[in-house]
C-alpha cells in the first residue's frame, strides 16, 4: 500500500528536486550563522523597509495593504523600551542540544535522530531559558544570544506592537517569509507550505470558528476577526442566546538555516477565552506552539518533526472546533424543519415553510440562514483545498530521506491528519446539502408567494372584467335616459317607443361586444 510519503499515481512518478529534503539542512552551517544577528537598517523606516518589494516584479499595488493597515495602530516606543511590550500573552522557551560531540547523537555536525537521545529520551537541553513574559524584568537572564539555538515563541493574540517587534527581530534574509506569514495570519487565509530558500520555512495556517457561551460578546480588540451573537440567526442560528460564534486562527511557522539552528513562532487566537490558557500552559510547562505535545523539558529537536507534531495536534482542534458548530448548527435545524415524530415533511410542515408574513421574517430566516452556511462552507473550502494541494506536492518532502522506523511513526501523524480531514470534508458536504436545502425551501417560498401574488392579480381582472362588462351594458339605457331628458323629445311620447330604443340599444352594444371578444379569441388562436 502507497505510504502518505508516496506520489499520488504512480510509485514510480518522476519526483522534482523541490521535494526532496536538502542534505545540507542536516549538517551544521557555520558559514550562514553570522547572518542571523543581522537586522534591518535602523536608519530606515521599519515598516517600510520589511514590506517593501523583493523583486522588481512585484506589482507596485501589492503592498500587504492587510499587514500595514494592522501594524498601523502599534505603539513605536516599544521599539526602544521593551518594557512597554504587551507581555501577558508570550512564552518563549530557548535551549540547546546538549548532545554535541557524542557518539550516541553522532557526530560533531550530524545527529543521529533514530538513537534513544532523541527516540525514547531526548535530552532537555543546555542554556534552557524559559519564560512567560509578564514582568517587566523579563531579560534574558544569564543566557548570551548565541548559546541558544532552538527557540519556540507562543504568541496569543498577536498584537499590533508584537507583530512590529516579531519584525525588527527578523534577519533580512528571512524577511519575505516572515511577512508573508504575518499577513496570512492577518487575513485569516488557510495555507500549508514547505520552501527551502534562504534556509527552510515550514507554515500552516488554520482558519476555524468557535462557538462559545458568554453573558457578553467578546470582541477583538484588534478588529481582525469578528464575532457575533449566535442567536441572530434567529430559529435556524447556532445555539441559544448567550452563545458567540468568534472567528479564529492558528498560524506556526518554522525557520532555519539547518537542523540546529531554527526557530518555530507560532500564533493562536484565544480573544473569545475566559481562561489564560497561555497561563496554564506555562506554569505546567507545556509546549504551547504544539498544542501541548509534550513538556519543555522533553523537547522535539527536529524541525520537520517538531512541525508534523505541530500539524497533527493543530488540525485535530480544529477540527473539533468545527465538529461543535455543524452539530449545533444541525441541531437547530433539526428542529426547526421537523420533529423526532415527522423526519420527512408532512402536508403542515411544508405549508407553514411556503408561508410568509407580510414583515417579510420567513424569508429574512432563509436569506441570513444560506449566509452563514455559506460563511461556514467557503471557510471549510478553503482550507480542505490548501491541505489537498499541500499534501499531493510538499508534504513528501517531510517525510524523504529517514529511516524507516522514522518513516513509520511519523506515518501515524499523518494518518490522524487525514482521518481530522476527513471529518472536515464530511462537513463541509453537509453543509453544501444544508446550503441546497436552504436554496430550494427559499426558491419554493418565492414561487409560492409569486403564484399567490398571480392568483390575486388573475382574481382581480377577473373583477375588473365583471366590472367593465357592467358599465359597457349600462351605457345604452344611460344614453337614451340622455336623450329623453333633453326638451327636443316630446313630453307625451310613448314609452314604448323609449322602451324599444333602449332594447335596439342594448342588442346592438351586446352584439358589439361578442364581436370583439370572438376577433380577440380568434387572433389568440391564431398565435398559439
Amino acid at each position: 500500500m502507497a505510504s502518505f510519503s508516496d506520489p499520488p499515481h504512480s510509485q514510480t512518478q518522476y519526483i522534482p528536486a523541490a521535494f526532496v529534503w536538502d542534505e545540507r539542512f542536516t549538517t551544521r552551517q557555520e558559514k550562514s550563522y553570522r547572518t542571523i544577528d543581522n537586522r534591518i537598517d535602523r536608519g530606515r523606516d521599519l515598516v517600510e523597509a520589511f514590506l517593501e518589494p523583493t523583486s522588481i516584479l512585484d506589482p507596485p499595488q501589492y503592498s500587504y495593504a492587510a499587514l500595514r493597515s494592522f501594524i498601523a495602530s502599534a505603539n513605536r516606543a516599544a521599539l526602544t523600551d521593551r518594557n512597554l511590550l504587551p507581555r501577558k500573552n508570550i512564552i518563549l522557551d530557548d535551549r540547546r542540544d546538549p548532545t554535541v560531540g557524542t557518539a550516541a547523537a553522532g557526530t560533531h555536525s550530524v545527529r543521529d535522530w533514530t538513537s534513544d537521545f532523541y527516540q525514547k529520551q531526548p535530552p532537555p537541553g543546555d542554556y534552557q531559558w524559559h519564560h512567560r513574559l509578564t514582568r517587566k524584568e523579563a531579560t534574558r537572564q544569564n543566557i548570551s544570544p548565541t548559546q541558544a539555538e532552538r527557540r519556540t515563541v507562543y504568541v496569543a493574540d498577536l498584537s499590533p506592537t508584537i507583530a512590529l517587534a516579531i519584525m525588527l527581530e527578523t534577519a533580512p534574509r528571512q524577511t519575505k517569509i516572515v511577512r508573508d506569514f504575518l499577513q496570512r495570519h492577518v487575513v485569516n487565509r488557510g495555507y500549508f507550505a514547505v520552501s527551502m530558500t534562504a534556509g527552510f520555512a515550514f507554515e500552516l495556517h488554520l482558519p476555524y470558528f468557535a462557538l462559545r457561551k458568554r453573558a457578553v460578546r467578546s470582541n477583538d480588540i484588534r478588529k481582525i476577526r469578528q464575532s457575533r451573537p449566535a442567536s441572530a440567526t434567529s430559529r435556524a442560528g447556532t445555539g441559544g442566546p448567550g452563545d458567540f460564534v468568534h472567528q479564529a486562527q492558528i498560524s506556526i511557522l518554522i525557520t532555519g538555516i539547518d537542523e540546529w539552528i531554527w526557530t518555530a513562532l507560532c500564533c493562536v487566537d484565544t480573544y473569545f477565552e475566559t481562561d489564560d490558557q497561555t497561563e496554564e500552559m506555562y506554569y505546567l510547562n507545556l509546549d504551547a506552539p504544539t498544542g501541548a505535545e509534550n513538556t519543555c523539558d522533553k523537547p522535539i529537536w527536529n524541525p520537520r518533526e517538531y512541525f508534523l507534531v505541530a500539524l497533527a495536534n493543530r488540525v485535530h482542534q480544529v477540527t473539533l472546533e468545527w465538529a461543535i458548530i455543524i452539530c449545533e448548527f444541525e441541531s437547530r435545524l433539526s428542529k426547526f424543519f421537523w420533529t423526532k415524530d415527522r423526519f420527512f415533511y408532512d402536508t403542515d410542515t411544508l405549508n407553514a415553510g411556503l408561508k410568509d408574513d407580510k414583515n417579510l421574517n420567513r424569508t429574512k430566516e432563509y436569506t441570513w440562514s444560506t449566509h452563514i452556511l455559506r460563511t461556514f462552507y467557503n471557510s471549510l473550502t478553503n482550507l480542505i483545498e490548501a491541505w489537498e494541494s499541500f499534501r499531493a506536492s510538499e508534504l513528501r518532502l517531510l517525510f524523504s530521506n529517514l529511516s524507516e522506523p522514522m518513516r513509520l511513526r511519523w506515518q501515524v501523524r499523518t494518518i490522524r491528519i487525514e482521518q481530522d480531514l476527513s471529518e472536515l470534508r464530511y462537513f463541509r458536504r453537509s453543509l453544501l446539502q444544508k446550503i441546497e436545502m436552504f436554496d430550494s425551501l427559499k426558491d419554493g417560498l418565492v414561487n409560492a408567494s409569486a403564484l399567490s401574488e398571480s392568483q390575486v392579480a388573475t382574481s382581480q381582472g377577473q373583477n375588473i372584467t365583471l366590472l367593465t362588462w357592467l358599465t359597457v351594458m349600462y351605457l345604452p339605457p344611460s344614453l337614451v335616459t340622455g336623450i329623453y331628458g333633453m326638451s327636443m323629445v316630446s313630453p307625451t311620447a310613448s314609452w314604448s317607443i323609449y322602451a324599444g330604443v333602449i332594447v335596439l340599444m342594448v342588442s346592438l352594444t351586446a352584439l358589439g361586444l361578442v364581436g370583439v371578444q370572438r376577433s380577440y379569441n380568434h387572433r389568440k388562436e391564431r398565435s398559439v
